[in-house]
């Protein structure tokens, strides 16, 4: 082409619009993005960030979001995070908020909003829609599958814009500001990064230890080797765990309470690992009124003390060989996100050699006790002869805290943060522990091939609105009842879900769906979920002011998890405010609030109908199981 052509086609008035667009718009658009996040983002998603861990304590670990909306003179008009699991959305609640404010405006989140099977709805993104704004700022792709950029190309289609680091521009290509924004975004989720990309919960094992490396005196005493802040951090971390472990010996020594030092909120289950349980009759963990407490040992050890455990509320899991690899495996059947390890050496030296914890964090104190080889030490016996044996910790980093050190890192079971990103990115459309297919003896398969039919009904399961014939298609439901086996006979398949935000979440009674039910004055009452009918009519019709002050807070509650705790809760403390008929009416309040949900919303209705499909094809039939940490009747 020559010169003169070039003249012609880039430089006179004739074609301005194609100069503009062809050359002018490419390059302009990557750099007025850079300057607009530079200046203008990264504050908003740090803080986005900052206000997703708000929840930690609050409520169980969950996928954390936290929203910022800057309005169109890019000030602050909003700001919220989710309370929970089935809870409302941040962004919906930075948008209420915001009220006519969010026209036009910027919307930041850490974390892309829920849209699509796990939910089954598309609350957050017609809200976003609805509210008119121009742009959304993701911060991370959302991890799970299922998940994983709906709502960034439904908000697209809808004509908002929407920019994600680390796409497009790359954290590289939009610079330090994206870089470092994006790696909080990351950090406020690395459980739910951890746990998708290897399919177990995200474990931390935190150990204090002195300068000479021991955990505890000759003697055995080792309160406290930290000071009060470490311990402050501990409490924090223990409130962002589903479960805290330890071993036999650390109850022997120390007789723990594993408490959050707080009296509201979330209480991670304690969880005690004892093969011969060669453990004291009398014993803080005993006593679960503060929380609950697990004993997983071997088949067969010590059944008279296994009852006399069970009597005083505590729960008891026979293995047939108990080993760090099985304990994890099995906190992903319950669709736990982080596990706290704070056990002794003799415990930790086979967690970490079967790759069961990803992250340290050890708090070094200015301390010398000596003590030689009777003083005990972090981890026990590796095995390891040479130092290029030595386990290498990425991502390590060093932090002062008060007269303490705390160190963390990530071990080669995880890869580090970024590498657990990058996998989570990675992982294929399946279910993940919510949604595994298993025999009654617990031998999990893949169940990759059986839901195959899952991306073609995902558009459905959004809740379209009118349903022309699922409305009227039996259900066919039936819950167990008080005399039913807790598992299906040996070589029939079931299916165990339980966490909202997990593959088959919808059919969750955490799932944020709420239900319009009859009160018994002929009046309908609007309920946010399942979870929150069956919990506050626990306590109706008891002419008692307990009674009626608890049901009115559990059917007020902000999520569908503290609804189940207060209700939970004033069960054991006040047994008296519960309906003496709960026994028996329990089930017919279940099948009401189930029947009501998969009745009135067509999304969960689908997903529910299309497992009973593939119960055709399985051999035996195939059961749904809620895999609750509770109890194992529905």
């Amino acid at each position: 082409m020559s010169p003169n052509v070039f003249q012609r086609f880039f430089k006179t008035s004739e074609e301005p619009q194609l100069y503009y667009y062809c050359f002018v718009f490419p390059i302009l658009m990557p750099v007025s993005w850079l300057f607009f996040f530079a200046e203008l983002g990264k504050k908003s998603m740090l803080r986005a960030a900052e206000l997703a861990v708000l929840a930690d304590g609050i409520s169980a670990p969950h996928p954390r979001s936290g929203c910022v909306i800057l309005g169109t003179e890019g000030d602050e008009v909003a700001k919220a995070f989710q309370r929970g699991q089935g809870g409302v959305p941040s962004e919906v609640l930075a948008l209420d908020e915001a009220g006519d404010l969010a026209q036009g405006s910027s919307v930041y989140v850490n974390l892309e909003p829920r849209h699509g099977l796990a939910a089954g709805d598309d609350e957050t993104v017609a809200a976003l829609v609805r509210a008119g704004v121009a742009r959304v700022v993701v911060g991370l792709r959302h991890p799970v599958p299922q998940l994983r950029g709906q709502a960034i190309h439904a908000l697209r289609e809808a004509g908002v814009q929407v920019y994600v680091l680390g796409d497009a521009y790359g954290e590289g290509g939009a610079g330090a500001a994206a870089a470092e924004a994006a790696a909080a975004c990351r950090l406020a989720n690395e459980a739910l990064l951890h746990r998708i990309a290897t399919g177990v919960p995200f474990s931390v094992f935190k150990y204090a230890m002195t300068l000479d490396g021991k955990i505890a005196t000759a003697s055995g005493h080792s309160a406290w080797v930290s000071g009060p802040l470490s311990r402050e951090l501990v409490w924090a971390e223990r409130r962002r765990s589903d479960a805290i472990i330890v071993g036999g010996a650390t109850v022997r020594n120390d007789n723990p309470h594993l408490t959050t030092r707080q009296d509201t909120g979330h209480f991670p289950m304690r969880v005690v690992l004892s093969r011969s349980l060669d453990l004291p009759e009398e014993a803080n963990l005993w006593d679960t009124s503060v929380a609950s407490t697990l004993v997983m040992t071997q088949r067969g050890a010590r059944r008279d003390f296994q009852e006399y455990l069970r009597v005083k509320g505590v729960e008891v899991i026979e293995f047939d060989f108990l080993e760090p690899s099985a304990v994890v495996n099995y906190f992903a059947h319950r669709g736990c996100l982080q596990l706290m390890w704070e056990c002794g050496g003799t415990l930790a030296a086979p967690a970490l050699s079967a790759s069961a914890v990803h992250k340290v964090m050890a708090f070094i104190a200015p301390k010398v006790i000596g003590g030689g080889s009777k003083a005990k030490s972090p981890i026990g016996e590796l095995g390891f002869v040479e130092m290029t044996q030595a386990l290498p910790l990425v991502e390590s980093n060093f932090d002062k805290v008060g007269d303490d050190l705390l160190f963390t890192g990530y071990l080669p079971s995880s890869g580090g943060l970024a590498a657990a990103a990058a996998a989570a990115a990675a992982a294929p459309l399946q279910p993940s522990s919510g949604g595994r297919i298993t025999t009654a003896g617990h031998e999990e398969q893949s169940v990759g091939a059986r839901v195959r039919a899952l991306p073609a009904i995902q558009g459905e399961l959004r809740g379209d609105g009118d349903d022309d014939d699922g409305g009227d298609e039996d259900l066919d439901m039936e819950l167990c009842t008080a005399e039913c086996e807790p598992e299906p006979p040996a070589g029939s398949q079931h299916l165990r879900f339980y966490k909202a935000w997990d593959a088959y979440g919808a059919l969750s009674n955490f799932a944020p769906f709420p239900i319009d039910m009859q009160a018994e004055d002929g009046t309908v009452e609007r309920w946010p979920t399942v979870e929150h009918y069956y919990q506050a009519y626990k306590f109706a019709g008891v002419d008692l002011e307990g009674s009626r002050a608890t049901y009115e807070a559990v059917r007020t509650a902000a999520t569908p998890e503290e609804a189940a705790w207060r209700g939970r809760r004033a069960m054991n403390k006040s047994p008296q405010f519960v309906n003496p008929a709960w026994a028996e009416q329990k089930f017919e309040v279940m099948y009401r609030a189930l029947e009501a949900k998969f009745r009135q919303h067509p999304g969960p209705r689908r997903l529910l109908l299309e497992t009973s499909r593939m119960g055709e094809v399985e051999e035996g039939g195939l059961a749904l199981f809620e895999d609750a940490p509770h109890d194992a009747v529905w």
